[in-house]
Protein backbone atom coordinates (compact mmCIF):
# COMPACT_ATOMS: atom_id res chain seq x y z
CA UNK A 1 0.00 0.00 0.00
CA UNK A 2 1.39 3.27 -0.90
CA UNK A 3 2.17 5.52 1.92
CA UNK A 4 2.98 9.57 1.75
CA UNK A 5 6.57 10.31 2.88
CA UNK A 6 7.03 13.86 3.56
CA UNK A 7 10.84 14.86 2.64
CA UNK A 8 12.90 17.76 1.77
CA UNK A 9 14.70 18.96 -0.91
CA UNK A 10 16.58 22.30 -1.80
CA UNK A 11 14.61 23.90 0.99
CA UNK A 12 10.97 22.86 0.21
CA UNK A 13 8.82 19.90 1.73
CA UNK A 14 7.21 17.56 -0.74
CA UNK A 15 4.65 15.03 -0.08
CA UNK A 16 5.50 11.65 -1.99
CA UNK A 17 3.94 8.80 -2.34
CA UNK A 18 5.73 4.92 -2.40
CA UNK A 19 6.01 1.73 -0.53
CA UNK A 20 8.72 1.55 0.30
CA UNK A 21 9.82 5.06 2.61
CA UNK A 22 13.20 3.99 3.20
CA UNK A 23 13.90 4.23 -0.62
CA UNK A 24 12.27 7.26 -1.14
CA UNK A 25 13.96 8.91 1.95
CA UNK A 26 17.32 7.83 0.59
CA UNK A 27 16.79 8.99 -2.85
CA UNK A 28 15.42 12.48 -1.88
CA UNK A 29 18.69 12.83 0.71
CA UNK A 30 21.23 12.74 -2.31
CA UNK A 31 19.27 14.79 -4.74
CA UNK A 32 19.26 17.31 -1.44
CA UNK A 33 22.90 16.56 -0.98
CA UNK A 34 23.77 16.97 -4.86
CA UNK A 35 21.46 20.14 -4.71
CA UNK A 36 23.38 22.04 -1.71
CA UNK A 37 26.78 20.91 -3.62
CA UNK A 38 25.82 23.04 -6.10
CA UNK A 39 24.76 25.62 -4.04
CA UNK A 40 27.52 25.84 -2.46
CA UNK A 41 29.78 26.13 -5.52
CA UNK A 42 27.57 28.42 -7.83
CA UNK A 43 25.63 30.90 -5.40
CA UNK A 44 24.77 33.44 -8.34
CA UNK A 45 22.77 30.55 -10.11
CA UNK A 46 18.70 30.51 -9.21
CA UNK A 47 17.09 27.67 -7.82
CA UNK A 48 15.51 26.12 -10.74
CA UNK A 49 18.80 26.22 -12.54
CA UNK A 50 20.45 24.20 -9.96
CA UNK A 51 17.82 22.19 -10.37
CA UNK A 52 18.24 21.54 -13.64
CA UNK A 53 22.31 20.92 -12.70
CA UNK A 54 21.51 19.00 -9.96
CA UNK A 55 19.43 16.57 -12.51
CA UNK A 56 22.05 16.63 -15.06
CA UNK A 57 24.32 15.65 -12.33
CA UNK A 58 22.51 12.50 -11.10
CA UNK A 59 21.44 11.38 -15.25
CA UNK A 60 24.93 11.52 -15.67
CA UNK A 61 25.74 9.07 -12.39
CA UNK A 62 23.38 6.76 -13.91
CA UNK A 63 24.04 6.78 -17.68
CA UNK A 64 28.12 6.24 -16.42
CA UNK A 65 26.67 2.87 -14.19
CA UNK A 66 24.83 1.65 -16.79
CA UNK A 67 27.73 2.07 -19.03
CA UNK A 68 29.82 0.75 -16.82
CA UNK A 69 27.51 -2.46 -16.40
CA UNK A 70 27.14 -3.01 -19.98
CA UNK A 71 31.03 -3.14 -19.63
CA UNK A 72 31.63 -5.51 -17.04
CA UNK A 73 28.54 -8.11 -18.45
CA UNK A 74 30.86 -8.22 -21.68
CA UNK A 75 33.84 -8.57 -19.61
CA UNK A 76 31.90 -11.26 -17.80
CA UNK A 77 30.62 -13.06 -21.23
CA UNK A 78 33.97 -13.45 -22.45
CA UNK A 79 35.49 -14.71 -19.75
CA UNK A 80 32.90 -17.33 -19.54
CA UNK A 81 33.16 -18.28 -22.78
CA UNK A 82 37.07 -18.49 -22.20
CA UNK A 83 36.13 -20.80 -19.47
CA UNK A 84 33.65 -22.97 -21.82
CA UNK A 85 36.42 -23.04 -24.33
CA UNK A 86 39.19 -24.34 -21.97
CA UNK A 87 36.68 -27.29 -20.51
CA UNK A 88 35.40 -28.20 -24.18
CA UNK A 89 39.38 -28.75 -24.66
CA UNK A 90 39.79 -30.40 -21.58
CA UNK A 91 37.01 -32.76 -21.53
CA UNK A 92 36.43 -32.86 -25.17
CA UNK A 93 33.14 -35.16 -26.71
CA UNK A 94 33.74 -38.58 -28.22
CA UNK A 95 32.38 -38.25 -31.33
CA UNK A 96 32.69 -41.63 -32.05
CA UNK A 97 29.56 -42.27 -29.14
CA UNK A 98 26.08 -40.96 -29.72
CA UNK A 99 24.17 -40.29 -26.95
CA UNK A 100 21.16 -42.61 -28.02
CA UNK A 101 23.77 -45.35 -27.73
CA UNK A 102 24.07 -45.41 -23.90
CA UNK A 103 20.04 -44.33 -23.37
CA UNK A 104 19.78 -46.14 -19.97
CA UNK A 105 23.33 -45.40 -18.67
CA UNK A 106 23.81 -42.01 -16.20
CA UNK A 107 27.05 -40.15 -16.52
CA UNK A 108 27.87 -37.62 -14.29
CA UNK A 109 29.01 -35.13 -17.12
CA UNK A 110 26.53 -32.69 -17.62
CA UNK A 111 26.41 -30.49 -20.58
CA UNK A 112 28.41 -27.38 -20.40
CA UNK A 113 26.23 -23.68 -21.00
CA UNK A 114 26.97 -20.52 -21.08
CA UNK A 115 23.04 -19.19 -20.80
CA UNK A 116 20.91 -18.58 -17.51
CA UNK A 117 17.53 -17.59 -16.82
CA UNK A 118 16.97 -14.02 -15.79
CA UNK A 119 16.24 -15.22 -12.20
CA UNK A 120 19.59 -16.90 -11.79
CA UNK A 121 22.84 -14.67 -10.98
CA UNK A 122 26.02 -15.17 -12.30
CA UNK A 123 27.90 -13.72 -9.46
Amino acid sequence: MNKTVRVHIAGSEYNLRSDDETKVREVAAAVDAQFRQLQAISKEQSTATLSILTALNIAEKEYEMRRQQRADMAYLASEVEKMVAFLRQSYPRQHSEHPAAHAGERTNRSPVTTEHSPSTSIL
